[in-house]
């Protein structure tokens, strides 16, 4: 394959430092790198993605489908259908990489999600099945990469793939992407691991294992996921090849104290490291709990100078050509650390610009300079983003607000609204309530007269039983007289909901009141 990018190189560095910030592991060792950009597919993502967010995304070959392989991704490209394709940022998870996606129990903690979809949302199979370690601490394993260009641009928050496929055809047209707001909250546990040396680990040193050196990886991990749609929106840039080995030193692991070896250790005390060369400790490393405890038992142990872990005495690094060496000088012209016998045959071209410079100084000054510049921008520009984010939620809760308003003056509108329902329905309840009420009476007093009459009929001799069932005639005349006289009023259930609440913005509303629409 052509294009192969140069071993040590700015472009290969750059590459090997993204794949180790993403694994969180210094076991990661690019092996081959080559740069399968096109001019045809470079064109059409600098179109697509003009004024767009773009993002670095690193693809797994094994995650990709049938119609994505190796060899078609680097001479056309990637192939995205019309479900999508769902891209992952962010941390990785390798398969057999264990000391990073799976506790002690196997148990998955990081997926890779990286992969096209089926129109149901279900990633589509990949064309080779991932393999699985048959060791908990992972074997030494190859991994196969695209480094790509993804413009996500102006993307749509979606709770997940599921709501994604059912929301694209409604898609707003100015949005590229679907973000998936459930890839924040997934588990990304940092892993206590092993990081002594090769001598403590081949038992070279009768050392047991609670005195063994620990750590924890980088803690702060980061992963999002977008689905785009378009293959225009993803340039590969990279087809890498990259090593793990677990049985390498773990460089990125920050040591537990070596008093509770339970909490990270920050605090390195000389004093304390000097009673302790006995138990084969380098140094004494303790964390903050540990340093309030031990130094404050005494005066003599109070006066103990302590110093952040990152100022702690460090061992040279071994020079990668001469390995019986160390890294003792910084050539300041080509930025690179040398050892004593790269000193002879490290010339640069101009006579008499090389310079070297102890490496302890080198590396003084730059961490200075990254406390006084670097840091200074990056505080600014966090400064910057922070203001954003508070100006973003003080428009929420405004926005917050103004609904809760809205809601209220909503439920005004609807109280009134039943306020004068229920008092046209009392009206006209009273009206039907009165009219039942002497209908109640009449029908009362005609049974109460009947019921009379038959009482009569059973106690009174014939001629006083006549002489009241006269009586009782004028009495039935009178109840008909009453009844047609005032006859039934009609009521019907007419009462119905005439007007119509709107919700609109104040603009729409002013609009709506110009002449035009008058």
């Amino acid at each position: 394959m052509e294009n192969v990018v140069i071993r040590d190189s700015d472009e290969w560095d750059s590459i090997e430092f993204a794949l180790q910030l993403r694994c969180r592991s210094s076991r990661v060792r690019l092996l081959q790198a080559w740069n399968i950009i096109r001019p045809e597919s470079l064109s059409m993502f600098n179109r697509r993605s003009k004024n767009m967010l773009v993002l670095e995304a690193f693809v797994d070959t094994e995650s990709l489908d049938r119609s994505n392989s190796v060899q078609d991704v680097c001479t056309r490209g990637f192939d995205i259908g019309a479900p999508g394709f769902l891209v992952t940022f962010g941390n990785l998870s390798l398969s057999g990489f264990p000391l990073l996606s799976t506790d002690s129990k196997g148990k998955t903690l990081l997926d890779n999600d990286t992969c096209a979809l089926d129109p149901n949302g279900n990633p589509l199979p990949s064309k080779t099945p991932p393999e699985v370690s048959s060791s908990i601490y992972g074997e030494k394993r190859v991994f196969e990469y695209f480094v790509c260009d993804v413009g996500v641009g102006k993307s749509l928050e979606v709770p997940g793939v599921v709501e994604a496929q059912t929301s694209r055809v409604s898609m707003p047209v100015e949005y590229d992407s679907y973000f998936l707001t459930n890839s924040e909250n997934l588990r990304l546990d940092s892993l206590t691991v092993f990081a002594g040396s090769n001598e403590i680990e081949n038992g070279a040193l009768d050392v047991s294992e609670e005195l063994q050196s620990k750590g924890v990886l980088p803690q702060n991990t980061f992963k999002h996921n977008y689905i785009i749609y378009d293959s225009s929106q993803i340039l590969p840039r990279y087809l890498i090849q990259f090593e793990f080995d677990p049985s390498a030193d773990e460089s990125f692991a920050l040591p537990l104290c070596d008093n509770c070896q339970s909490d990270v250790s920050t605090i390195y005390c000389p004093s304390d490291s000097a009673r302790h060369v006995l138990l084969n400790f380098i140094s004494f490393r303790i964390c903050t709990k540990c340093d309030v405890r031990l130094h404050s038992n005494n005066k003599v142990v109070s006066r103990h100078i302590r110093v952040p872990l990152s100022e702690m005495p460090r061992p040279y690094t071994k020079c990668k050509i001469h390995q019986t060496k160390s890294y003792h000088l910084y050539c300041t012209v080509c930025e690179t650390p040398i050892c004593q016998l790269c000193t002879v045959n490290h010339i640069h071209e101009l006579e008499g610009s090389t310079s070297f410079i102890p490496i302890s100084t080198a590396y003084d000054a730059v961490v200075q300079n990254l406390n006084s510049t670097t840091d200074v921008s990056l505080r600014e520009r966090k400064n910057q983003l922070l203001e954003i984010l508070n100006k973003v939620d003080e428009v929420k809760n405004k926005v917050s607000e103004n609904c809760q308003n809205v809601e209220a003056q909503c439920y005004e509108k609807l109280e009134s609204a039943l306020s004068d329902l229920n008092r046209m329905v009392e009206c006209s309840l009273e009206v039907v309530s009165t009219e039942q009420t002497e209908n109640k009476r009449q029908l009362n007093e005609i049974n109460w007269s009947e019921s009379f009459v038959d009482h009569m009929r059973s106690t009174l001799l014939p001629a006083d039983y006549l002489r009241s069932w006269l009586r009782h005639c004028r009495l039935r005349d009178e109840f008909a007289q009453n009844s047609s006289k005032q006859p039934l009023k009609e009521l019907f259930p007419d009462i119905s909901l005439e007007a119509e609440l709107s919700i609109i913005p104040k603009d729409t509303h002013a609009h709506l009141q110009t002449k035009i629409h008058t």
